[in-house]
């Protein structure tokens, strides 16, 4: 495996912010850790970089054992949530501010760099603005510029997108996406947003307290959740008590009927969110919410007795 997180651990006094981790991850990779917060995908990521070290375990990249380099003498580098860029210098400046410690960079050489990084991420007409100047989205295209302009084996990602609107966030995981296949880079991608990391990984490692709870592709994890805390946290699930049997059945696996399933309840509230309906529907002493596609949806009303099927 590229990147080796083994039996990694960090404690805080008599605080265990990570227990025990083992992950491997493949070169080429996104992987988002994902979890509430507080549960250490950001003391993780802080280990993997270089900025804490761990109380015990090993981080090994590409078959060497990192865990005990500076950030600096790591081939990492990490794209924070605040950007970190310099105010006072243009988009140009802080693209190729790293490459002023790389010696094998003439200024001809590290200009060239920095043009050609700024067209990757389409930024070249801005390259003479101050970042000051640039939107939310742009400033983030000049923080992986930055980033990705120094050739490293990983990219961190800690919260990247959460200063964005939810519009600009949808665009700018796309082109994180479309980027991170097209240079074919490792990126460990820290969020507590389930949307996110459903849309963008690989794979998702669930966090929680500290441990992994699950380690899955995106829809292995919300089709197959491996317990109720990750159904819970992976998008909307129903718990339902049927005799001896708890189900746990996503909304969009329920469908409302006129035949007759042996299952039948009460419609008591309902909201429309465009594509789809959402019935709340009280089964005895128990309320399910279903999601039914505005294509096949018969307006079924409040008060009204149905039939449920699950699919």
């Amino acid at each position: 495996m590229y990147l080796q997180l083994q039996n990694l651990t960090k404690q805080f006094d008599n605080i265990t912010a990570v227990n025990d981790m083992n992950v491997n991850i493949k070169k080429g990779e996104l992987v988002s850790l994902l979890g509430p917060s507080g549960c250490g995908k950001t003391t993780t990521l802080k280990m993997i970089g270089g900025f804490l070290k761990p109380t015990r375990g090993k981080v090994i990249l590409d078959g060497i054992d990192i865990t005990n380099l500076e950030p600096e003498k790591r081939p990492i580098t990490t794209v924070f949530q605040s950007y970190a860029l310099f105010p006072h210098m243009n988009v140009q400046e802080n693209v190729g501010y790293g490459l002023k410690y790389r010696k094998q960079y003439s200024k001809k050489a590290a200009r060239e760099k920095v043009d050609e990084m700024l067209d990757m991420v389409g930024l070249k007409d801005f390259a003479r603005q101050n970042v000051t100047k640039l939107s939310g989205g742009q400033q983030q295209r000049v923080a992986f510029a930055r980033a990705l302009i120094l050739n490293p084996k990983v990219l961190l990602l800690d919260e990247p997108f959460s200063n964005l609107d939810a519009k600009l966030r949808v665009k700018m995981r796309n082109e994180i996406k479309e980027l991170q296949k097209k240079i074919q880079i490792t990126m460990i991608f820290v969020t507590h947003d389930q949307e996110e990391a459903l849309s963008i990984s690989d794979r998702i490692v669930i966090m929680n307290d500290g441990v992994i709870v699950q380690i899955g592709s995106p829809k292995d994890i919300y089709t197959n959740p491996k317990n109720q805390f990750v159904a819970d946290f992976i998008g909307r699930v129903n718990t339902l008590k049927l005799g001896e049997k708890t189900l746990l059945i996503r909304p969009e696996n329920i469908a409302i009927t006129s035949e007759d399933t042996g299952h039948n309840g009460k419609i008591i509230q309902k909201q429309y969110m465009g594509p789809y309906t959402t019935y709340f529907i009280k089964i005895g002493e128990q309320t399910i919410q279903a999601d039914i596609s505005s294509i096949t949806d018969e307006a079924w009303e409040i008060g009204e007795s149905v039939n449920i099927k699950f699919m």
